[in-house]
């Protein structure tokens, strides 16, 4: 269930919270405020952490917890950033984006291709949608209204 990409979006593994992060998901959740009211989002894939700037997440809080990352070389296999204007930050082999979403390799092919076509919507469509009470900019698996 692809994500929505935010000005800056620290897109983080589940299955490594499950396997690494103390606490594990719950903790996880609280700990990053993930619910239905803060634009931080989840999948059943992702987690994705929203800022304004890329320079604004706690890689520490993470690493503290338990995520991999590596200091020397500035890159996580858990974890990576992404920022609206300079994409990621470290490439990781399981995510993918479009600069509207972002997904996890395996994620389910339909989810897939309604993230790549919603990537290529109008403003205009996004209007009539969002005029419609729906939200285009939420993860794909809550986009269940896009018509092709």
């Amino acid at each position: 269930m692809p994500v929505y990409l935010h000005l800056a979006n620290l897109i983080v593994l589940k299955s490594s919270v499950v396997k690494s992060y103390r606490g594990g998901l719950e903790q996880f959740r609280l700990d990053h405020h993930i619910n239905n009211e803060s634009l931080n989002q989840e999948d059943d894939l992702l987690f994705s952490i929203t800022r304004m700037n890329a320079d604004e997440f706690d890689l520490d809080s993470l690493v503290d917890n338990g995520l991999h990352y590596d200091d020397s070389n500035s890159r996580s296999r858990d974890f990576t950033i992404h920022g609206r204007l300079s994409g990621f930050i470290w490439e990781v082999g399981w995510l993918t984006e479009n600069a509207v979403f972002a997904w996890h390799q395996e994620d389910d092919p339909d989810l897939i291709r309604k993230s790549i076509l919603m990537g290529q919507i109008t403003m205009d469509e996004v209007v009539k949608m969002q005029d419609a009470g729906l939200n285009p900019f939420d993860t794909i698996r809550s986009i269940d209204f896009y018509k092709e």
